[in-house]
This record gives C-alpha cells, sequence and structure tokens, in this order.
C-alpha cells in the first residue's frame, strides 16, 4: 500500500535503473504562501488591455511568495497582450532554476552537471499535469510513470522521477526532495546523465516534477 501524508508540501520519488527498482514516499513540510511585498520582487506576467486596468494575483518568480500586479492604462489598442515565463500553466524560470540547484548540489559531491534534455522535459510536462489529478508514480491510465518517456519519444538505460506539489518556489521544493532520503538519491545518481523539470500551476498549487535519464 501506498501512503502519502496530507501535509501541504507532499513529495514522491521512485527510481529504476535497467533490472531493479525501489520506491520512496515520504512527506515535507507545509508550504506557505503569503502576499508579496518586497520592491525588487517580480511576477513574470503583464496583462495589457487597452484603457482598462486589470490587477492579477501570482507567483513572485523571485522570491516564490504571491503577490497582485497592476497594470497600468493604456490608451492605445483594445488587444489583450500576454508575456509570462510560462507556457500554458508552466514556469520555464522555476523550471531552469530547478535545474540550476540540482546541479548545485551534484557539484558538491564532485558529480558531473545533469544537462537539459527536450524529450524529458516532454516527459516531465505530462507527468506534471498528470500528478494533479492523481498524485502518484502511476499514470492515471494505470500504467507506469516511466511509459511518458516513450510517448515522448525518450529512450534510457536508467530512469528516475522525483514528483511534489505545494511548495511555492524552487529553492523550498528543492530542499524537501534533499532531506529526503529516495529523492536525494535520485538527485545525486551517478547512473544519470540528463534530466527534464516540470513545474505546473493548478490553481493555486504548483506541481513539480523531475524526469532522470542516462
Amino acid at each position: 500500500m501506498k501512503i502519502v501524508s496530507k501535509a501541504a508540501a507532499v513529495i514522491l520519488s521512485v527510481i529504476t535503473a535497467v533490472s531493479s527498482s525501489a520506491f520512496f514516499v515520504s512527506a515535507a513540510g507545509t508550504a506557505k504562501t503569503t502576499v508579496c511585498t518586497g520592491t525588487s520582487c517580480g511576477s513574470g506576467l503583464t496583462v495589457k488591455i487597452g484603457g482598462t486596468e486589470i490587477k492579477l494575483p501570482v507567483i513572485c518568480k523571485n522570491c516564490g511568495k504571491t503577490q497582485t500586479v497592476t497594470t497600468k492604462k493604456q490608451t492605445g489598442s483594445t488587444k489583450q497582450t500576454a508575456t509570462q515565463n510560462s507556457t500554458a500553466g508552466f514556469n520555464s524560470a522555476y523550471e531552469a532554476e530547478v535545474l540550476r540547484l540540482v546541479n548545485a548540489e551534484r557539484k558538491k559531491y564532485g558529480l558531473s552537471a545533469l544537462t537539459r534534455d527536450t524529450g524529458a522535459v516532454k516527459a516531465a510536462h505530462i507527468r506534471a499535469k498528470e500528478i494533479v489529478k492523481s498524485f502518484s508514480h502511476t499514470r492515471p491510465d494505470g500504467s507506469s510513470c516511466f511509459t511518458a518517456a516513450k510517448e515522448a519519444g525518450v529512450t534510457y538505460r536508467a530512469a528516475g522521477e522525483n514528483i511534489a506539489y505545494g511548495y511555492g518556489s524552487p529553492e523550498q521544493v528543492v530542499k524537501g526532495w534533499m532531506n529526503s532520503e529516495g529523492h536525494r538519491k535520485n538527485i545525486l545518481s551517478s547512473s544519470f546523465t540528463k534530466i527534464g523539470i516540470g513545474c505546473y500551476s493548478s490553481g493555486a498549487t504548483l506541481y513539480w516534477t523531475q524526469f532522470f535519464i542516462g
């Protein structure tokens, strides 16, 4: 039986390497979201509608907190435009920061840096959307999480997955993973050379995935 804590921030990891496999499940501390008042923080989101002032609650890419962004009144075209760090719910800035933090941890142990792999990213994005519906290494259709690799056109000799939700920033989620034995093993595994990362926003919650391959 797989038991997942009902804590606000939850993490799971699974690894499979050629013929061997292991499963680890754990829970981490509560992730809180508060209003950001820092003048140096930036949301990465701008919405402009001609002649209209729009306010949007967004997660700050710098501090991981929520702030309300007010756009300036526009006097020109009424065409609505939006510029975000994320596409269709994904936050590419957060994903890049997770990769940087992971490689910083690997460097401490003399391990080579993981490189971002397009196919692994696609698999991580597939999984990030799926764990909103079913927070498990079993996909909603009942298959293993690693079938997402085939769907993304990825081949591998070793693969691993870390997933999480409820963490408000890259720093928080990487710290949570590193403080958990199973997740730490994936991050510091010498079997992996490439990674795909997903950070998907659903409602007020961020869903995180790491898809490792080697």
